[in-house]
């Protein structure tokens, strides 16, 4: 691997893996900050889907330093297929119930179902990390060794 292929390739995992982590991270320290502030504590859970474009990118530029690097690509795009595809069943399903209107409370099995499949898109974002970060340490690691 040439030396600016390689530091490239670390750059792109690097930032991708800390977009990947940083809607999962931001609303654990948001309320941490609140909680230190002697504020009442409110933990946001729709935020790491508010903040999809971020992952999105952070995904993107994984999957291209897993193509750079000529592995660890199933590890990427297995975990951002499912994590959209959860992200977005749960999505229609907010919109089929009438949750996302309004129209009903967000009680019962409708919000159940919601949250639950949120929840497993939020698993596969965390997955996706995972795959980010062993991404980057194997790319550092290979780095030592050729130096």
């Amino acid at each position: 691997m040439k030396t600016e292929q390689g530091t490239l390739t670390k750059l792109l995992a690097l930032i991708g893996t800390i977009l990947v982590w940083l809607p999962l991270a931001a609303p654990f320290v948001f309320s941490i900050i609140r909680l230190a502030m002697g504020r009442r504590i409110i933990f946001d859970y729709l935020m790491p889907a508010e903040l999809t474009l971020f992952w999105l990118a952070g995904a993107g530029l994984l999957c291209w330093a897993a193509i750079r690097y000529g592995q660890h690509l199933r590890w990427v795009t297995i975990p951002l297929v499912f994590a959209l595809g959860f992200l977005v069943t749960s999505q229609l399903t907010a919109v089929a119930t009438r949750l996302a209107s309004g129209t009903i409370e967000p009680v019962g099995w409708p919000m159940t179902l919601t949250l639950g499949l949120l929840i497993v898109s939020y698993i596969f974002i965390a997955a996706l990390g995972i795959a980010g970060s062993r991404l980057l340490r194997e790319l550092y690691s290979k780095s030592k060794l050729l130096e």
